[in-house]
């Protein structure tokens, strides 16, 4: 649970019980990213049981860290991270993806685990945040393309 907005805790639709918040034993699940398959560690995913009648539900927050499991096994940077680095900078994740070339609306779901960045993208993100070099050259770079 974030500090953002504080969870609701789910019944079960079953009998009506408060359901309670778990973590899923670690376990190996096949994934597909690039068109190759990959079996990725599966660990830290909370989700919704109860104890009563064992029906289990899954929220936002369980795809973000399934996200996060295959963002670390196949290298990317999670969305935590891209987030951190951001704020780290001082960066709206508009200002950060106008300097990248990407809508600001694909670096919120990046940020918030909806979907995963591409390859390029993250190579992108690590220079930008690791090498202020890079942040300058884009900076002078033309942000928007004029038209004829």
């Amino acid at each position: 649970m974030t500090a953002r907005a504080e969870k609701r805790v789910p019944k079960c639709q079953g009998c009506g019980k408060l359901l309670e918040r778990r973590f899923v034993t670690p376990r190996v699940e096949k994934m597909k990213y690039d068109g190759a398959r990959h079996e990725v560690l599966i660990e830290g995913m909370p989700h919704w049981q109860c104890d009563r009648c064992e029906i289990t539900l899954t929220d936002d927050e369980s795809d973000t860290v399934v996200q996060d499991c295959l963002r670390r096994h196949i290298g990317l940077l999670t969305a935590e991270e891209i987030r951190e680095a951001r704020t780290s900078l001082g960066l709206t994740q508009s200002q950060l993806a106008e300097l990248i070339g990407c809508a600001a609306e694909s670096l919120s779901r990046w940020e918030n685990g909806a979907i995963l960045q591409s390859r390029s993208y993250d190579r992108l993100l690590r220079l930008f945040f690791h090498l202020p070099i890079a942040r300058d050259l884009l900076r002078k770079m033309p942000q928007k393309a004029s038209r004829p």
